[in-house]
């Protein structure tokens, strides 16, 4: 895979959301194959190297949001079910 021969401070993968969306829209393309396929696949195949993310192993967790007091007092009045 090309994303893995590049020199980078992280490792790199495909971004999903740019993948998803390519084979969403070609997605009847590539069922049906009409055209060529391999011309197909190759064009994918340069779109999801387009925009890589890099995958860091031991990333921190996001912070962790506090509620705020209006919120918690909607879940205990209206959204929290009672349990019998």
């Amino acid at each position: 895979m090309e994303l893995t021969k590049r020199e980078t401070k992280y490792p790199q993968q495909v971004n999903h959301a740019v993948s998803f969306n390519a084979i969403k829209n070609h997605a009847f393309e590539l069922l049906y194959g009409e055209k060529d396929t391999d011309i197909l696949l190759d064009k994918l195949e340069k779109l999801f190297l387009t925009n890589p993310t890099r995958y860091r192993l031991n990333k921190p967790p996001p912070p962790r949001k506090n509620s705020s007091s209006k919120s918690l007092l909607n879940y205990f009045k209206r959204l929290r079910k009672v349990c019998f």
